[in-house]
């Protein structure tokens, strides 16, 4: 079966062949977004229909226009014949014009977000990710969701707290056709989808700082996460594929501040620290809970927190 990776990767293009393609042949498609024949700015797309009527009175009922996107979180065109949903439109696999309804795009409505909150869940998600890696954002994009499901709130009011320190957090526009704006708007039709859970489990993460940092961040103090709980676990293949992407990215050292700090820090390298193929540190903390890796992707370390009250001392 094909991974999110590989999915995303070779339904970019037919996705956006197929829909140019068969344009005309679609009684689904209400209105196309033509940017060459809009007198909007790229990106303004969402916000047409209110400054068309910017004289007018704002009316609170106003109907707005839903997005419509490709399962490879390509953007494909907006339409009001619903009011500010989502829908995924995955493409026939063929079209020939002497069958008919060949060719027709197959769409579906995606549940949990309107249109405006998952443009801003998505630019959120895309601004998390740091690389070029599909399975990253996929993972921010669950952990995210699992959060949010612990805490009793949608992911769009989980990622406008202080859960996520992005700044802007604004709409995603429809017209970034970057990699990360791609991936990320997957990531998040995978998620509201109901799909597998890539992150294990996970409810949050951290980038190369923990790996680099260890038990001394550039403040003289452990990384955060050796002082909110009182174990810490990394399977090996976990570790060893966290350690890789982040030599391929920064080499031997990676530097924070003028400061260069080697990959990976000391607490890591010390064989007393790793019992059976597992990085087991003991903290000393006074949480009731130890810190699990559960996956990890792009230069991302995802993790879970388990009840863990049997323990004592301090490596």
């Amino acid at each position: 079966m094909p991974t999110f990776e590989e999915k995303v990767a070779n339904t970019a293009t037919a996705t956006r062949t197929h829909y140019q393609k068969n344009d005309a042949a679609q009684g689904v498609i209400k209105e196309k977004h033509d940017p060459s024949k809009s007198k909007t700015k790229p990106g303004d797309e969402h916000d047409h229909a209110e400054k068309a009527t910017a004289k007018k009175p704002a009316k609170d009922t106003a109907q707005k226009q839903s997005d419509y996107y490709g399962p490879d979180g390509c953007y494909l065109y907006s339409s009001k014949a619903y009011d500010n949903k989502v829908f995924i439109v995955a493409a026939a696999p063929a079209f020939d014009e002497s069958l008919a309804g060949s060719g027709v795009m197959n769409q579906r409505e995606i549940p949990g977000l309107d249109a405006d909150k998952f443009r801003v869940v998505a630019n959120i998600i895309k601004q998390e990710g740091v690389t070029n890696n599909p399975g990253e954002y996929l993972n921010i994009a669950n952990a995210g969701n699992n959060e949010a499901k612990a805490r009793g709130l949608s992911l769009y009011d989980l990622l406008m707290t202080g859960y996520s320190s992005v700044k802007n957090k604004t709409p995603l526009h429809n017209s970034d056709t970057s990699d990360a704006a791609r991936f990320a708007r997957a990531a998040l039709l995978c998620v509201l989808q109901g799909y597998s859970d890539t992150s294990g489990g996970a409810t949050f993460w951290d980038g190369t700082d923990f790996l680099a940092w260890g038990l001394q961040s550039p403040d003289g103090t452990p990384q955060n996460k050796f002082t909110e709980y009182n174990q810490v676990e990394i399977s090996k293949n976990i570790f060893d594929a966290y350690l890789d992407s982040n030599r391929q990215k920064y080499g031997p050292n990676v530097t924070f501040g003028k400061v260069a700090y080697p990959l990976p820090a000391k607490v890591f390298s010390d064989p007393g620290n790793w019992q059976n193929g597992m990085f087991i540190y003991k903290t000393g903390a006074s949480s009731k809970y130890k810190l699990v890796a559960t996956a990890t992707g792009g230069l991302s370390i995802f993790w879970k927190k388990v009840l863990n009250i049997n323990v004592n001392g301090k490596n």
